[in-house]
Formats: C-alpha cells, structure tokens, sequence
C-alpha cells in the first residue's frame, strides 16, 4: 500500500510487520494447519529505536528489549541479566554510537546499556524520577532527556547520568505539561519536540527548554489528537506523531501544519491497536509499535534521496491505488 494513490505522487509506502522470532522461521504445511506453538513472539512493544538496521523494541510486560536483527534474521534480549534488569520498560533511544537508553517505569531510571546488554550508566537518583516514560538523545551536545510524565517535567542529564537541568510544570500555559508522554530531537535545530498528551498537543522547545511554539487540539480531524503518545522527525523535517485513542499516526510539516494521516483500528497494514512510540531512521524508514497488535509496523517516507536510490520501485509506487486520507490545513 502507499499514500497517497494514483494518480497523486506517492510520499509514502507500506513495507512489512515484525511479530517476533516467527518472522525468521520456516514454516512447514503442519504449522499452518495446526499453529506454531511456544514461538517467541513480540508481547506488548511500546518503546522502538533503530540502529545500524537492528530494530530495538521495549517489551514493557515481559521487562526486556528485543533486539531485532532482520539481516542476521534472529532476535536477541538484553535487560534480561545481571545487576540491571529491567522491569517495565518503555521509552527507548539510540545514541550515535550504540548506547541504548531504557526509561523503566517500575524501576524508576532511565537504564544505559551496549547492544550487548552490558550496563553503561543509571540515570536518575533516589526518588529523583516518578515515572520515566520516554527518554530522547542529544549527540551533538551530549544530552539526555527522560520526559516524566507523573511530575509534568523534561529533566536533561549527561550521559554519564549528572543532573544538567529541567523543565516543564502541570498546567495548559504555553511550556506547561499536562501528563507528557513522547519526545524527540531535530537534530538541525536541536529543538525539542514533546508530545503533551492531555493537552492534545504537541510543543517545541530549544535545547535548553525555552518555549517556543505548539500545535494540534482535541479532536479526531485534521491536525488533531485523541491521545497522542510519541513523535519523530525525518530528514527533510516532517514530523510524525502516533495516537492512542484514535490509532492513527499523522504527519506534518515543519510548522505544525496536518499533511496526512493514517489511521483505522485493525490488523491491516493501514490498521493499529493502541500505537506507541514511532522511530525514524537514517534512511527515512518509520517503525511503529502497535502495542495491542503485538508487532511492529514499518513504513518508508519516499524522499527525494529514497527516490533516487530506489527508481524502479518508485515507478511500481506510482500506480499503486488509494490508501490513506490527507488534511488540509485548517483556515
């Protein structure tokens, strides 16, 4: 599927799910005709992240990440041993070389691990943070930023774990928060993008926290949000934000203004179940975690680069038929 459809320009494509170690395996007559029994499967993913092609997702219920590995076709944990273990992870992040940073609502930090598993760093202190539900990295300027979302605050730390500084306080002001959930970093700007779930928006700040714009509002059309959950940014600035209640994901442009969405409860590569977080990577490909449906869906932004890599594929996108609603920005 892509959307929009012939004859429009395709800006975006459908490209496959991940349900667990099933993906890789080789299924015989019998497993289709009787079910795969005790396969490892993707249970409740919240948190995603990518990295040099693996997929990293948290499995908040099951207190690990999932390190998926599509090249090698296998699927490894960590979270799982030693000292640190996770107990119900959520938000996740990469940073530029390879340290993954785990917010763990049951333990109460945000948790530095190598792709191995192997603990780099805690973050956050004694009774210092509520419940860390996302957590964002700053590479250019060696930052850490854990949104919690129980005391309506961003706090900034090194990555290291030395408390830099906060902001945010409960309210409906501009800079005020009403149960954040999601962030991200533009990493041209290095403003930061936070998801201000129960005040059905979404709000910028520069990277030391000052105010500076919003958009979205309660609703289910255009530009509006149910309950937001997370966002990400591609290469050329659009901006993707996931929807719990309405399970959907739109896009817009730089300033804020709905550009497209896509959105319908179901299984379906347009369908989701409660969508948390969203990641985009260096190639402009979006991996969603469609919590409910117990995978994650991938998608890819057909840029400008893309399309130049991938002519003929863009030409066989070109005639593929209707599949999503666009949003004209609002009057």
């Amino acid at each position: 599927m892509v959307w929009p459809g012939a004859p429009e320009e395709p800006r975006l494509a459908y490209v496959r799910s991940y349900q667990g170690q099933i993906d890789f395996m080789k299924l015989g007559i019998l497993d289709y005709m009787f079910g795969v029994s005790k396969v490892d499967r993707l249970v409740t993913p919240y948190g995603v992240a990518v990295y040099k092609g693996k997929i990293l997702v948290s499995l908040v219920r099951n207190g690990k990440v999932a390190v998926i590995d599509p090249q090698e076709q296998k699927i490894s944990y960590i979270g799982v041993e030693g000292t640190h273990q996770l107990a119900a992870p959520m938000g996740i992040a990469v940073s530029d070389d390879g340290i993954i940073y785990v917010a763990d609502t049951g333990l109460r930090r945000v948790i530095a691990y190598d792709l191995l598993g192997n603990t780099k760093a805690i973050i956050g202190g004694k009774n210092e943070l509520v419940r860390p539900v996302s957590v964002a990295v700053n590479n250019a300027l060696q930052r850490i930023y854990v949104v919690d979302t129980k005391e309506h605050k961003v706090r900034v730390y090194s990555p290291n774990g030395e408390g830099l500084f906060e902001f945010g306080k409960r309210g409906d002001a501009e800079g005020d928060f009403n149960y954040p959930i999601g962030i991200d970093i533009d990493r041209k700007t290095d403003n930061v993008l936070i998801v201000d779930s129960q005040n059905h928006r979404v709000q910028v700040f520069d990277k030391d926290g000052k105010y500076r714009s919003r958009f979205g509002e309660n609703g289910d059309g255009p530009g509006a949000f149910g309950m937001p959950k997370n966002i990400a940014m591609d290469s050329e600035g659009h901006i993707y934000v996931t929807d719990g209640i309405l399970n959907n994901f739109q896009i817009f442009s730089a300033d804020g203004q709905p550009l497209m969405k896509i959105d319908g409860r179901g299984v379906g590569p347009a369908g989701f179940e409660g969508p948390a977080e969203i990641a985009v990577d260096a190639n402009d490909s979006i991996f969603i975690a469609d919590s409910s449906n117990a995978r994650i869906q991938q998608y890819q932004f057909l840029s400008d680069k893309w399309k130049q890599e991938h002519p003929d594929l863009y030409e066989r996108y070109k005639k593929f038929p209707e599949g999503a609603t666009t949003g004209e920005p609002k009057k």
